[in-house]
């Protein structure tokens, strides 16, 4: 979590407050939208863990079908926006990270 944490840094000063605030996101509840947050943070930490694979790949897919998921339902809340950004912002790292580690492959 920490790698994932400190890959976000340019965006947020202070990683424990991101960590806390993406933990809070991804166990508030059982809704689709808190389980898209949990597996994208998962995505994002075992492309860190294990390189990009088919494990990375099942979570990064897992993510969007529960995003899918949670705005297929009514975007009532507060807190479901937040979530909806913070899967965005970690998909995102996640797609720049990917690309990172597929170039550091091919130059070697």
């Amino acid at each position: 979590m920490t790698e994932v944490v400190s890959s976000l840094a340019p965006i947020v000063s202070d990683g424990y407050k991101l960590w806390k605030l993406l933990f809070q996101l991804s166990f508030s509840d059982d809704s689709p939208a808190s389980m898209a947050v949990l597996r994208a943070v998962l995505a994002l930490a075992s492309l860190y863990r294990h390189g990009h694979g088919k494990e990375s790949l099942q979570l990064k897919v897992a993510a969007l079908n529960s995003l899918t998921a949670s705005m297929n339902g009514l975007t009532t809340g507060t807190r479901e926006i937040y979530q909806h950004v913070a899967v965005g912002m970690l998909l995102c790292a996640f797609e720049v990270s990917s690309t990172s580690i597929v170039k550091a492959l091919l130059t070697r």
